[in-house]
């Protein structure tokens, strides 16, 4: 096999950019744009996408410089090919024979290769970028893996692990544990209230988007459906950490935190909203009528739709947490309207005349 042109080895480069954009799919491919017939490259094109989607799509991209690093290796195993000694060279006799074989048969030869030397190149450098690609899948540590605990449907469900701790699952919620090494750790979708019996060794956490809250003997409320998690302390100590930049403040009780994308915001709370919906009511003081539908969405599993002349009204009051139908029945006539269903399963709030 001849040395690889440059444009070889551009060709083989574009390629694996090609198969590292997370954008492109098959049905996107340009033939053209890769300098390749498209009879030739349709076939083992798809398959390396396949293969692509199937093994390393799944795992993290390298690095800019170990991505270097690939190619590096490739262009040796190119140049180290181009430059392999030839096989011995035939004996007199042996070159005589094919002679003879040459004048008797005049009929032209086939090539060994029907693809063009810039496939074959193409195909070499994807298969040594194939073989680093299966290194970095192999060497990756895998995820944390999570098992499925609970998933609550419309009624509120109660969990008690081994060693006495109770967790009430609001409805709607979903609560997975994490498997980690050296604590017992849960990740909540939701809401769900926490009553955790007190530990001196392994601690107990939770993770609820950017926060992880942990404890060794409290009682406390995460919430997930909010726009940042919230953590209210109803009795103990919890610590609550800003995962990305691992700033992490302890509340005592009374307190609430609030997890934005940059920090922790700490203040009193409201006890009555954060553990009402475990007594079937929804008490909301001083909220907007937005954020209360946005609490009902969760609890109910159902999408409301309000005017933008009404989300940022305030509202002080009550709700009974009872069938869907009546509790939004007395919701939109706080609001002054009722709602009704549209075509697509959402409730919309249509004003009274």
């Amino acid at each position: 096999m001849p040395a690889p042109s440059e444009s070889d080895r551009t060709m083989a480069q574009r390629l694996g950019v090609f198969l590292a954009d997370d954008r492109v799919r098959l049905r996107e491919v340009d033939a053209s744009d890769l300098v390749v017939e498209p009879r030739e490259d349709g076939v083992w094109m798809e398959r390396l996408l396949r293969y692509r989607a199937e093994t390393i799509e799944a795992r993290p991209s390298p690095t800019r410089s170990q991505s270097q690093e690939m190619w590096a290796s490739i262009a040796r195993e190119m140049a180290a090919t181009s430059a392999a000694p030839s096989a011995r060279a035939p004996s007199a006799r042996a070159r005589a024979a094919d002679e003879a074989a040459s004048r008797t048969d005049r009929s032209p030869r086939r090539s060994r290769s029907t693809l063009p030397m810039r496939v074959q190149w193409a195909a070499f450098a994807l298969l040594v970028l194939g073989a680093i690609g299966v290194t970095w899948f192999v060497l990756q540590p895998d995820p944390l893996q999570e098992i499925l605990v609970a998933q609550s449907g419309a009624q509120v469900q109660t969990l008690t692990t081994a060693d006495g701790s109770t967790i009430q699952l609001r409805p709607n919620s979903t609560l997975h544990r994490v498997q980690v090494a050296g604590a017992d750790r849960y990740r909540l979708d939701g809401e769900a209230q926490f009553s955790v019996t007190p530990r001196s060794n392994t601690p107990f956490q939770v993770e609820a988007g950017s926060a992880r809250i942990t404890v060794l003997g409290t009682r406390f409320t995460v919430r997930t459906w909010t726009p940042e998690p919230q953590v209210y302390l109803a009795e103990g100590r919890v610590a609550v950490t800003h995962t990305p930049s691992a700033r992490s403040d302890t509340l005592r009780p009374g307190q609430q935190a609030r997890v934005t994308e940059d920090a922790i915001d700490v203040s009193e709370a409201d006890p009555a909203g954060f553990i009402s919906w475990m007594e079937k009511q929804l008490l909301f003081r001083r909220r907007t009528a937005a954020s209360v539908a946005r609490e009902l969405e969760q609890h109910y599993d159902v999408s409301l739709q309000l005017p933008a002349s009404v989300r940022e009204e305030t509202l002080s009051g009550e709700l009974a947490l009872g069938s869907r139908e009546e509790t939004l029945a007395d919701f939109g006539a706080v609001l002054g309207g009722a709602f009704e269903p549209d075509e697509d399963g959402a409730y919309r709030l249509v004003p009274s005349k």
